[in-house]
């Protein structure tokens, strides 16, 4: 008997200010799709001459998760209104990853959804950025 279980898919919702860090927490994602078939998108994926509302929409609206990836930057940031904010208003599953301190978490929506890493210590403020990651 096969297993036919679907693979499931991610979605980065991230500031590009953030880029460095996202790019370490993409390459840790990697393992899950590598174990658990698991599918990744994130903007980095698209390529020269997409347009990138058309060649994202249908991975945003299908994803299983979106994690968002917090920092102040973040919540200026157009993808905290287009993506994390769009995806609570449909009920979706919406996982925030803490990768800067950000004040504006605690009165965001996302406050009501439990945070990564685990203890709610931003990515930055763990003795290494890997080790956050983990």
């Amino acid at each position: 008997m096969t297993d036919a279980r679907q693979p499931i898919r991610i979605f980065l919702s991230y500031s590009q200010a953030d880029a460095p860090l996202v790019e370490l927490l993409r390459e840790r994602l990697t393992t899950l799709e590598s174990e658990l078939g698991a599918n990744v998108t994130w903007d980095r994926d698209l390529k020269a001459g997409e347009d990138w509302n058309t060649s994202l929409r249908e991975p945003f609206e299908s994803a299983d998760m979106i994690l968002a990836c917090v920092s102040e930057d973040y919540f200026s940031s157009k993808s905290y209104k287009r993506e994390a904010i769009a995806a609570l208003n449909k009920q979706r599953l919406v996982v925030p990853v803490l990768l800067k301190p950000a004040g504006a978490f605690e009165n965001s929506r996302l406050s009501s959804r439990i945070a990564l890493p685990e203890g709610a210590l931003a990515v930055v403020d763990w003795p290494t950025q890997e080790d956050g990651l983990k």
